[in-house]
């Protein structure tokens, strides 16, 4: 599980990184757009005689790219977290059983000498290394 949320978590950050990329390239394209001369703007389209906005390219990727930023952001932060606290429990389970394996060895220990003496008083009279 712990295996599988790294690899959402590392998947997520990849995106977050092409957003902030797409981010940067958004800003320059959309802050070069102020550079042109005031009597030309290319974002007014005629339709008749109306003219109307269309959207601007450099707006729209920075925009989506934020937004796309902000969700990677959110998805790795949780992605994250969740195998943080599966690493915490598995670690904890893996603590437990390793203590009740020490438990089970002290009573194996113990087993095993109640048996040697009482093996030594039924046979006081064979010798102990033969």
């Amino acid at each position: 599980m712990a295996n599988i949320s790294f690899r959402l978590a590392r998947v997520f950050a990849w995106i977050g990184l092409a957003s902030i990329l797409i981010f940067i390239a958004g800003a320059t394209v959309w802050s070069s757009g102020a550079d042109a001369p005031s009597s030309y703007n290319p974002n007014l389209v005629e339709h008749g005689s109306t003219r109307v906005d269309r959207v601007d390219f450099g707006l729209l990727a920075l925009v989506g790219s934020a937004v796309t930023s902000l969700i990677a952001t959110l998805g790795t932060a949780s992605t994250i977290l969740l195998g943080w606290r599966t690493d915490l429990r598995q670690g904890a389970e893996s603590k437990l059983k390793n203590q009740q394996q020490e438990l089970q060895i002290e009573q194996l220990k113990l087993q095993l000498f109640e048996v040697q003496r009482t093996s030594a008083k039924v046979e006081p009279n064979t010798p102990a290394h033969a």
